[in-house]
């Protein structure tokens, strides 16, 4: 199985070594995960993954179940962005759907129900969303997503409301670190007002899960 990060191609590859697009859906017929009893998340890992090998791309995808691998075996999965950090360590009956190549990866009962990852090397954003959009658009046909017509689709964390969707570009920027050996952007007001307008740059740490707002 390649990992599409090992191979040197896409648009602007010796600056920009990957492109991921990441949806988060939730069933509306489920609680949020949290709620989910043990059979409420195996009924969602086992119509996320009926759904998707009904459709013509889900003959390329492998189930992976969570729960019976080892601590080391799901930090591999995680270290190779192919599950999230959430996911390696959470609670429950867990799974992703992972495609041969590895640049398709469905995470299931994550901090959502789904979330659905594309990742491309170098620069790709229209490639990866088509994708992304696609597989969206084979489970909402067999499955009911938690959506408003006010608010977008719903997720557990309210910061991720509305189309759900974080696009992102990992860069390889050698520069940054002669000119700030801590790691840090140079700090001069012409610098932070273009990096702030241009993208947001976040130090290479886990992200925590979304406790700002309790789960009723």
């Amino acid at each position: 199985m390649g990992n599409k990060l090992q191979r040197p191609k896409g648009k602007e590859n010796d600056i920009v070594v990957s492109t991921r697009v990441r949806l988060a859906r939730n069933l509306n017929d489920y609680p949020f995960p949290g709620r989910l009893t043990p059979s409420n998340e195996r009924e969602i890992v086992d119509k996320v993954a009926a759904a998707m090998a009904a459709s013509p791309i889900g003959n390329g995808l492998r189930l992976i179940e969570l729960t019976p691998l080892g601590e080391v075996d799901r930090h591999v999965l995680m270290e190779r962005h192919l599950i999230s950090q959430e996911l390696a360590d959470g609670k429950g009956i867990r799974a992703v759907l992972l495609s041969q190549d590895e640049g398709i990866s469905i995470m299931i009962n994550e901090e959502d129900h789904l979330r659905i990852q594309v990742i491309g090397s170098g620069l790709c954003l229209d490639e990866c969303l088509k994708q992304a959009i696609e597989i969206d658009d084979i489970l909402d046909h067999s499955l009911r997503y938690a959506f408003d017509d006010n608010l977008g689709y719903l997720t557990k964390c309210p910061t991720n409301l509305g189309t759900g969707m974080r696009a992102s570009v990992m860069l390889h920027l050698p520069a940054l670190t002669q000119r700030a050996p801590s790691g840090a952007l140079p700090q001069t007001q012409e610098s932070s007002d273009l990096w702030s307008g241009a993208c947001s740059v976040k130090a290479a740490k886990p992200r925590e899960p979304c406790t700002r707002f309790p789960i009723r």
